[in-house]
């Protein structure tokens, strides 16, 4: 490994992006932004080798991409566009130069979806590898969508396919990642998409929430700040899911429907939408807001409903 002032210059090449509003980036003690109208939303998001990523199973681009979309897709959950970015890495003793800048190309691609990029950060050596974005919103509606705005009568709308990345993880633990017919989930799982296009939908929900750790326990979050019980149609959950879902799903002996509520890393969003207005383009009913509290799945065929329990990821589970 060069030394670090070489790599900070290494890494400020390969990130170099003209971003709006930045006018010294990489490379100085602080990154300067001129400061935008309106209200501003922040976000960090860490990414450890061997609990959220295994390097056997990515590139070190990939690495990059998913570190950077993971904290991305917090900012279009509350109505927001990413301004600039920040990147602090731990690097550790396997990692080489060309490691480093191949997981800043993954980083930069991410980034210029969104229209944004990476205008500083941090470097330092450890014993685990481990890489931590932070990304600065501007908000695009009259306010940042939370969490506690759902009321009873709105519709349930999803941003992106739910389930898929769970099924890649489980593809790639099986070391089934090459077969053709698995290829959908471990591509939603290495580099998941981040929907930027619904950020301006997003500003006009009444409630949104970014599904990072598993639609039931994150719907269990935001029906709990909106103080409403959320149903949930088993056949839209799927749908939701596409095609892949199911057949992915079917592939790996696992069932969509679990897969789809209890999976985590999708990191799309879900909001609550008044159900008197059209729904927008890129985002599908998969329930509705209800009194009382919880969520529960409309299951198909009329056969009642069954409660959902807040199972997904637990960053502290042991």
């Amino acid at each position: 490994m060069r030394s670090e002032d070489a790599l900070v210059r290494a890494l400020g090449a390969t990130l170099a992006a003209d971003v709006r509003g930045v006018s010294v980036g990489i490379g100085d003690d602080c990154a300067v932004l001129d400061r935008p109208p309106g209200a501003l939303v922040w976000t960090v998001d860490a990414h450890v080798d061997e609990v959220h990523f295994r390097r056997e199973w990515l590139l070190y681009g990939d690495v990059g991409y998913r570190s950077f979309a993971a904290a991305a897709s917090d900012i279009v959950a509350m109505g927001a566009e990413p301004l600039a970015a920040l990147s602090a890495l731990t690097i550790d003793a396997t990692m080489t130069d060309d490691d480093a800048l191949a997981l800043a190309r993954g980083q930069r691609e991410a980034a210029l979806e969104g229209n944004t990029g990476i205008v500083g950060g941090n470097v330092s050596r450890a014993g685990t590898f481990t890489v931590t974005t932070t990304v600065l919103g501007r908000v695009l509606g009259e306010r940042a969508v939370t969490r506690a705005g759902a009321e009873v009568s709105d519709l349930v709308l999803v941003g992106g396919p739910l389930g898929l990345a769970t099924l890649g993880l489980a593809a790639l633990e099986a070391g089934r990642q090459d077969e053709p017919a698995l290829a959908a989930c471990v591509a939603a799982f290495r580099r998941p998409r981040i929907r930027y296009d619904l950020a301006s939908s997003v500003a006009r929900a009444r409630a949104a929430i970014d599904v990072s750790d598993g639609l039931a326990i994150d719907l269990h979050r935001l029906a709990g700040a909106s103080g409403v019980r959320i149903v949930l149609d088993e056949r839209d959950v799927v749908r939701a899911g596409g095609e892949a879902l199911v057949a992915c799903a079917h592939a790996l002996g696992d069932d969509p429907v679990r897969c789809a509520l209890e999976g985590g890393e999708d990191y799309v969003v879900v909001v609550t939408w008044d159900a008197r207005a059209p729904v927008p383009r890129g985002l599908s009913p998969i329930g509705r807001v209800v009194g009382g509290q919880g969520v529960a799945l409309a299951l198909e065929g009329s056969r009642g409903e069954r409660e959902v329990p807040p199972r997904g990821h637990d960053h502290l589970a042991r």
